[in-house]
């Protein structure tokens, strides 16, 4: 069996192996956005609330609604810090994901090329044998034509 069906198997594993790599990175993209977003929306909220907070405060407060604010921008300060921390270890994830892709792709192109180069050998070393099949006829047909001229 010649080299290049031989790896032929190993080509396809690999693009498999690449296929799910990439997959895998592309949930991983969705779930950093995804986390963005909300951290976001956190922000958002929290500047809303701020600004609402700022509005209503230049007519006064009482103490008791300013302990409230202060414990609802306490809670949603925590929840954007655990939603930070939460996305800065997706965005690592996303980037060991990202470096997995990239292994598995090298790897699958070394492959194709590895195959590519044994076909072309194998061409090589087919066309010598057509050119000696060829050569050899010719020479018997010559050595042939030598003897019936004697």
């Amino acid at each position: 069996m010649k080299k290049s069906l031989r790896l032929t198997p190993i080509l396809d594993l690999a693009e498999k192996k690449e296929q799910d790599a990439a997959k895998a990175f592309a949930l991983q993209q969705q779930k950093v956005q995804t986390m963005l977003q909300g951290r976001e929306r956190l922000q958002g909220f929290l500047d809303s609330y701020h600004a609402r907070y700022q509005s209503s405060g230049s007519q006064g407060l009482t103490v008791s609604q300013l302990a409230e604010y202060r414990a609802f921008l306490s809670k949603i300060n925590s929840a954007i810090e655990e939603q930070t921390a939460g996305l800065h270890a997706a965005e690592a994830e996303l980037l060991a994901k990202r470096r997995a892709w990239e292994a598995t792709h090298q790897h699958r192109e070394g492959m194709a090329k590895l195959i590519q180069n044994a076909r072309q050998e194998e061409d090589k070393l087919e066309n010598k044998r057509e050119q000696a099949d060829m050569d050899e006829r010719a020479a018997r047909k010559a050595l042939r034509g030598a003897s019936v001229i004697e």
